[in-house]
């Protein structure tokens, strides 16, 4: 029986700035996108600038 609470990867977090959290224009699932966009940004070490 495997343990419940064995994880396969790392946990990691996000954060989200104010002028994102509130916008209104955005829906709720568009902000959390951003923060789970940044969180692999965080996690992997990389960035993509156009």
């Amino acid at each position: 029986m495997k343990n419940v609470n064995e994880q396969k990867e790392p946990s990691y977090y996000a954060l989200i700035p104010s002028t994102v959290r509130y916008d209104s224009r955005l829906r709720f699932a568009e902000r959390l996108m951003y923060g789970e966009i940044t969180a692999l940004i965080r996690k992997r070490r990389i960035l993509f600038c156009k």
